[in-house]
């Protein structure tokens, strides 16, 4: 591809068994229920996606991204179907077309009304079709009218961006999957296209919220994805963190990855990461003229070398999702990262945490000195959290905000979630009016979470983001986070561009720097010229420039690209603009940008229409693609059944929480009740806490195991009782110490491997103190998985004197 070499040059200066079906007529059928099952896998349900095809050129920090969805029709009836997908928040999309057999038809970009009739007119006629919508700047509709049965057609699209670069890391990142959505307010229509009606908080929910399968279910989509790097120089890291990839090297700053096709399910983001030898160059410098305007991109990296300061003291405020998307693997991530940020605290800060899901809830009636018993109390607070609930993240904002901020300190929040909510907007308007002096920072915690909304937090915020992976230490990001609010960065940044002429610079406020973060600015300029630009700012309260001398051309016909990437930032700051506050003027300049660099906005779509082939009057059947549920999320946390917390305490454990606590009521059924049919006797809110002083979770490296193979587990047990306790040295489910309760899809309880009780040696652990054991359940003499699907583990302690665990929810695939 020509830009990538002219960038880089810049830079430098699961096949399936036959289906059949019994005849389907129109009634039967409805959006997204319309279902045949493969003969030899009855839990593969076949849909008209079959498979997604990615393929990314990097160049430098510049990334090109191609996708092919390949579409096809197993039913006996002409079908119209819509997939709900996501892109990369920032990525400008440029292009689609449709290829039918050795046909190819390129789109034409048009206004979102004029696009939509074209289509539906091309439907009605009989003409294939194909429509490609934005629904928000993540979310996309890709729909394919009048595909005839047996029939293929591909449909190609293809996007730009700039990759992150942070402390010598880029980060390239792909979402395979749209994460399921909390919808809030009250339903405006019955329409179901997708999983959620509109409401009057989310006009449009049905568009955003795709049908999802059932746990144990695939739909037959898979896919298949390459990168192409060219970094500019020698790569001395090169990782995918999500995935399993093959890495094959070419030379200098070179490398091939591919996504190993036993990880070829859409359903979380594929990440890589990658590192350059050597300090990052000061200066990039991109630029486009022909003969219109000109354009350019500006990367600089500030020569700032922060000495020590004196540390400002902070109200740390830390907000905690706690809906049902977060139950598992996600809590048990936030648990770690909200463990490491207590301990890091500094003895002159307060601190504040809230939860969220149904309502908000707040651990103290007032932030708290950041003492050693009131982290202790933070501590256990956080470990008595579980997922479960919606997702009503304004009252979680709303109550972060809404106390005086303290002037003897720096109000920092700090924000844990999924984001996965469909009212981005009502959050983002209220941030940008009531946040006052307070710094947002905000932590994405999962395998596929909205980075839309969670990037945008940050930006209004003036803090920083970051993503926590399944597979991550949720440690590091926490580790960046301090260092970044102790550390000086640069602020009130202003730059003179020393007589050049330019203009539409973007982003137009220029954002706070952090140490090891650029400043990236794209424009337009009228005429070429060499000028000193000279960059000033605030660095620890003093002052700050440095000079960089940049060339305009007067004709640089390569690189096209970096025109759209304005495109796309001038549409970004518009769309700013018009959040809470919607204005036609701004709507119009929006569609305006977006027709003439021909890109997908909220304002216009992509359509092609097939003229030359008619499949007859008969209209065709909406048949909606479903999704996978993100890996690490509960399919029950989101949609129902909430495990209530096991209160069993039995043998010597027990006796010592009566004699610190002789009003507990304890409940004698806990141990055995599936986890999500289990009552609980009422007990007041300070006695629940206590009880939760010893806290037993259950988790485990993967969210998914093959048939037959170990599932690795740990048990971690932390004493947070004040006293010195006794539990097990080790554990094995071999020599029944270890004792699960394992319930498969339906809940319904699997046999113990075996009924030996035996009495485990132990040690004593010490208040404070955390003890991690290790053991298998599926190996030998272990627990056999009969078949693939979802299953729930919950580790029986009560057995053996301690706490039942939390449930951890595992998936077998074959």
């Amino acid at each position: 591809m020509k830009w990538i070499s002219t960038l880089a040059i810049a830079i430098l200066s699961v096949t399936f068994g036959a289906v059949s079906a019994e005849p389907l007529s129109s009634k039967d059928i409805l959006g997204g229920e319309l279902r045949v099952l493969d003969e030899d896998l009855p839990d593969i349900q076949r849909f008209p996606l079959e498979h997604t095809d990615v393929r990314a050129e990097i160049a430098g920090n510049v990334v090109r991204v191609e996708i092919t969805q390949h579409f096809s029709n197993p039913y006996d009836k002409k079908i119209e179907a819509v997939y709900v997908f996501p892109l990369p928040n920032r990525a400008a999309v440029d292009d689609m077309e449709i290829r039918l057999g050795e046909r190819t038809i390129k789109g034409i970009i048009k206004k979102r009304q004029e696009a939509r009739r074209i289509y539906e007119d091309a439907k009605r006629a009989g003409h294939v079709a194909a429509l490609l919508d934005q629904e928000r700047p993540n979310i996309f509709t890709q729909s394919v009218a009048n595909i005839l049965p047996g029939n293929k057609i591909q449909v190609k699209i293809r996007y730009i961006e700039t990759l992150p670069y942070l402390d010598n890391d880029y980060t390239f990142s792909f979402p395979m999957v749209v994460g399921p959505r909390f919808i809030p307010g009250a339903p405006t229509s019955d329409e179901k296209r997708g999983g959620s009606p509109n409401t009057t908080d989310v006009p449009d929910a049905s568009r955003i919220t795709p049908p999802v399968l059932e746990p144990g279910q695939r739909s037959g989509h898979d896919i298949s994805l390459e990168v192409k790097l060219n970094a500019g120089a020698e790569l001395t890291r090169l990782s995918s963190p999500s995935h399993q990839v093959e890495i094959d090297r070419r030379g200098l700053g070179r490398a091939r990855v591919l996504l190993e096709p036993q990880d070829s399910i859409p359903n979380k983001d594929f990440v890589l990461r990658y590192r350059l030898d050597g300090n990052a160059p000061r200066v990039i410098l991109l630029p486009h003229r022909s003969d219109k305007d000109g354009y350019f991109l500006m990367l600089i990296q500030p020569e700032a070398k922060p000495a020590p300061e004196k540390i400002t003291p902070k109200e740390m405020v830390f907000v905690v999702d706690g809906s049902g998307s977060m139950r598992g693997f996600p809590m048990a991530k936030v648990k770690q990262a909200m463990r490491h940020s207590l301990n890091n605290l500094n003895s002159n800060d307060t601190f504040q945490i809230i939860r969220f899901s149904n309502r908000a809830e707040s651990f103290a009636t007032a932030p708290v000195s950041a003492t050693e018993s009131n982290i202790r109390r933070g501590l256990a607070y956080i470990e008595s959290l579980s997922g479960r609930g919606g997702t009503i993240m304004l009252e979680g904002v709303q109550a972060a905000l809404s106390p005086a901020e303290d002037p003897e300190r720096l109000r920092i929040i700090s924000f844990m979630t999924d984001g996965y909510i469909g009212n981005e907007n009502q959050i983002l308007a209220y941030l940008q009016t009531h946040l006052g002096g307070a710094r947002l920072f905000s932590f994405g915690v999962g395998s596929s979470v909205n980075r839309y909304l969670l990037d945008k937090m940050a930006e209004l915020g003036r803090g920083a983001v970051e993503y926590v992976l399944l597979k991550d230490d949720a440690e590091e990001p926490v580790k960046r986070f301090y260092e970044r609010i102790r550390n000086p960065y640069l602020t009130d940044i202003e730059i003179n561009w020393g007589g050049l002429e330019v203009s539409d610079i973007y982003p137009k406020r220029v954002p706070d720097l952090f140490v090891g973060q650029p400043l990236v600015l794209v424009g337009k300029y009228a005429r070429p010229g060499k000028a000193t630009v000279t960059l000033r700012a605030r660095m620890g309260g003093k002052p700050f420039k440095q000079d960089v001398s940049i060339i305009l051309p007067e004709r640089h016909p390569e690189a096209e690209a970096i025109g759209t990437l304005w495109a796309r930032a001038r549409i970004e700051e518009l769309s700013n603009q018009q959040i809470g506050n919607p204005q036609p003027a701004l709507e119009e300049e929006i569609t305006r940008v977006a027709l003439a660099h021909r890109l997908v906005s909220a304002y216009t779509s992509f359509v092609a229409v097939e003229e030359k082939i008619v499949t007859g009057s008969e209209q065709p059947v909406l048949v909606q693609v479903p999704v996978e549920m993100p890996e690490g999320v509960s399919y029950e946390g989101v949609f129902g059944g909430e495990p209530m917390p096991a209160l069993a305490y039995t043998g010597k454990l027990a006796g010592r929480m009566r004699a610190m606590l002789p009003s507990i009521a304890l409940a004698e059924d806990a141990a055995d009740a599936p986890p999500m049919r289990r009552s609980q006797k009422t007990v007041e809110p300070e006695i629940q806490r206590a009880i939760a002083a010893l806290v037993c979770r259950i988790e485990s490296a993967r969210s998914s195991y093959r048939i037959g193979e170990p599932i690795e587990i740990v048990v971690i047990l932390e004493n947070f009782t004040g006293q010195t306790i006794e539990v097990p040295a080790h554990l094995s489910v071999v020599d029944g110490t270890a004792r699960f309760q394992v319930n498969d899809t339906e809940w319904k309880t699997l046999a113990h491997p075996s009924d030996a009780k035996v009495t485990p040696e132990t040690i004593e652990l010490q208040p404070g103190g955390r003890v991690s054991l290790q053991l298998v359940v599926n190996g030998a003499g272990g627990y056999s998985i009969p078949k693939p699907g979802t299953y729930h583990f919950v580790f029986l302690g009560s057995e053996i004197g301690l706490a039942n665990s939390n449930t951890l929810t595992l998936q077998i695939v074959p």
